[in-house]
């Protein structure tokens, strides 16, 4: 069992570290795509010195950062989850109760006789 729980861990450790290395990889590659539009890509290839300056316009994101915004959007997205379920059982306690107002409107139910 506690080997089981370990490799459960393990994995899951594991998942979350490609997945930031993925993220990682993917705004890297963007980010030298912008610097290299920007400069053209002789003055990319040929002056890789002049790279440096780019690093202010276009600034690196280290994985820490990364981890960090997504841990953000995540609280957010529980944030907005929460919000919708609480005006979900706001809506079904008002349809409910109006529900409940009509029916007593309606006066009680006779039972329908059968001769």
């Amino acid at each position: 069992k506690k080997l089981m729980l370990q490799f459960e861990k393990e994995t899951e450790r594991t998942r979350h570290e490609r997945m930031l290395t993925r993220e990682f990889k993917n705004r890297e590659r963007k980010r030298q795509a912008q610097i290299r539009h920007d400069m053209g890509p002789l003055k990319y290839y040929l002056r890789p010195s002049k790279r440096k300056l780019f690093d202010e316009k276009y600034a690196p994101v280290t994985k820490e950062e990364i981890e960090l915004q997504m841990a953000k959007e995540r609280e957010k997205r529980e944030e907005e989850l929460i919000k919708q379920q609480r005006e979900e059982e706001k809506r079904l306690e008002a349809e409910l109760k109006r529900s409940a107002e009509d029916a007593s409107k309606r006066g009680p139910r006779r039972a329908s006789s059968v001769d």
